[in-house]
């Protein structure tokens, strides 16, 4: 896969007009740990719907409140992880939740078996059309140990390697968005689990056998209802985690809102075959080989530098209809602060063809602006209400005004290294704030040395940036030249930073202002005269 290597040069290339922008919030809505406790559940992939006047008054997540969940047996009912869960908004602004779809939903896990045995549920993606409610969602299979398609370690249920866990993509429908219930059967596979999903694809040896395969299938979709030819669809943008990485993947299902489950046929994923794209089936729901060749794609100008989160459907970005959202894998900005904390984007309109990646901007401290903890965000996606508000929805884990937590750029709870590659997961909740169109503002950088000429050694320096439109910019200055160079955040538009000077001369010193918010990356550079530094001499009686 394609990798760029620096977010900085990102920040750079879109550095004038109007970027999306997150202006306000950052707020903790929705929490599931127990009352009077802390670091004790965790809530992610929030899927918001908009309720009959516009308003968003739902939200869908995955989660779980930490339990020992493999001291039960097969059979039990609380040998299963996360649930999904269903959030209202109420009158006064808060949010109530309780797990709509667990355990009990899926009819073979009444006498499971080990193929089929489902643990963990995830990525709920929702739409709502003809009075009704459609659902699809990640679920765990061949999964008794509760890995959740997790490969390293063990958990305290047994091995994460034999048997190999794997997701598959279920569909539920509802008449009011509470009560659920889960198909059963449809699918081509003898596994009453996969013959139960709408896309699926068992590993084959080399999937389990090719050390260190990644092998997960679909593990995270977003779903919209669109048309293509007078023909209704549901359409899904994911990830497909294949042996060697994952991928973007865009798969179509007919919708036929006569049917049962609202489900017109086979689905179909695109597969770019140089020029262009082509639909092909996916017979009984089964994925197709190529998925799982590193070299093959179904859509090749998606995102190369983050994962796919979620796509929603947009009036107030000129030219475009659609908007992906991503976290990104790129380095921490200008060597400050953590890493995968900010928030990708790209744009289309038709969900096949995509602007090149570019990073939501922020003006809300260490919420999405690259001064987060690593892995501050976790599956960010937006929707737009009936007011043409856009509202963004992520999970993390820093700061909370119900307890009086200051969000800080560091997590409130402790990363548990026994959580493996699920630790960062550990006391997240859904966070929301709204999102908007921001024009750039062009900054200007300056460095103050303390003296004309200064005596080689440490030397304090001053760094001040403005904007042309009178905000203070917050971001990174970013101050090298023949000595080791330094990073440090801005406060107020102001940093100060203790250089080593050990040349005497004329030396260069150069500064960089580069930020996340909506400021553009501005330079300097002064030639600052060193000269050695005076002893007093010491005179003696």
């Amino acid at each position: 896969m394609r990798r760029i290597a620096a977010v900085i040069l990102l920040l750079a290339a879109s550095a004038s007009g109007a970027e999306l922008t997150i202006t306000s919030g950052g707020r903790r809505v929705i929490d599931i740990n127990p009352p009077g406790t802390t670091c004790r559940a965790w809530s992610y992939g929030a899927m918001p719907v908009a309720g009959d006047g516009g308003t968003i008054d739902t939200i869908y997540t995955a989660g779980d409140v930490l339990t020992n969940h493999c001291r039960e047996g097969l059979t039990s009912p609380d040998r299963f992880g996360d649930h999904i869960w269903r959030h209202a908004r109420n009158g006064d602004g808060t949010w109530s939740g309780a797990p709509v779809i667990a355990r009990d939903a899926l009819p073979w896990m009444t006498a499971p078996q080990t193929d089929s045995y489902v643990s963990h549920l995830a990525s709920p993606a929702v739409v709502r059309s003809g009075g009704k409610w459609y659902m699809a969602f990640a679920a765990s299979v061949s999964d008794p140990n509760l890995c959740s398609a997790e490969h390293g370690a063990s958990t305290s249920c047994g091995s994460c390697v034999s048997p190999w866990s794997h997701f598959a993509l279920l569909w539920a429908v509802s008449d009011d968005g509470i009560t659920w219930r889960v198909r059963d059967g449809g699918g081509s596979s003898s596994n009453p689990a996969l013959a139960a999903a709408v896309l699926w694809r068992e590993p084959n040896v080399a999937d389990t056998t090719s050390p260190p395969s990644a092998y997960k299938a679909i593990a995270r979709v977003s779903m919209l209802l669109g048309t293509d030819n007078g023909k209704a669809y549901f359409y899904l943008l994911g990830m497909f985690w294949g042996r060697l990485g994952a991928k973007e993947i865009l798969v179509r299902i007919p919708y036929d809102a006569a049917a049962p489950w609202g489900l017109g046929g086979d689905p179909e994923v695109v597969h770019y075959q140089h020029p262009s794209y082509v639909w092909e089936a996916c017979p009984g729901g089964r994925m197709p080989e190529w998925l799982d060749d590193v070299n093959s794609y179904s859509i090749v100008n998606g995102f190369f530098n983050a994962f796919t989160s979620s796509v929603f459907a947009t009036t107030r970005v000129p030219g475009y209809r659609y908007v992906a959202l991503g976290v990104g894998h790129g380095t921490a900005l200008a060597g400050y602060g953590g890493r995968n904390n900010l928030v990708a984007y790209q744009l289309s309109n038709d969900l096949m063809n995509w602007t090149s990646m570019r990073f939501v901007r922020s003006v809300v401290p260490f919420f999405g602006d690259g001064l987060g903890y690593t892995a501050s965000i976790i599956d960010p996606i937006a929707v737009q209400d009936g007011s043409g508000t856009i509202h963004l929805y992520m999970a993390s884990n820093d700061g909370d005004d119900a307890r009086s937590i200051a969000r800080d750029g560091a997590p409130d709870c402790a990363t548990d290294p026994s959580f493996g590659a699920t630790a960062a997961y550990v006391g997240v909740a859904i966070y929301e704030a709204t999102l908007d169109l921001v024009e750039i503002a062009p900054t200007t950088i300056t460095v103050a040395p303390p003296a004309p000429v200064v005596a080689a050694g440490p030397v304090r320096l001053t760094v001040h940036v403005t904007a042309v439109d009178g905000s203070i910019p917050q971001g990174v200055a970013y101050v090298y030249g023949d000595f080791p160079p330094i990073s440090t955040a801005l406060h107020d538009g102001v940093a100060e930073v203790v250089v080593l000077l050990i040349k005497t001369g004329s030396r260069q010193i150069n500064a960089q202002f580069n930020s996340n918010g909506p400021w553009s990356t501005s330079y300097t550079s002064l030639l600052q005269p060193v000269v050695q530094p005076s002893h007093r001499r010491v005179v003696s009686h």
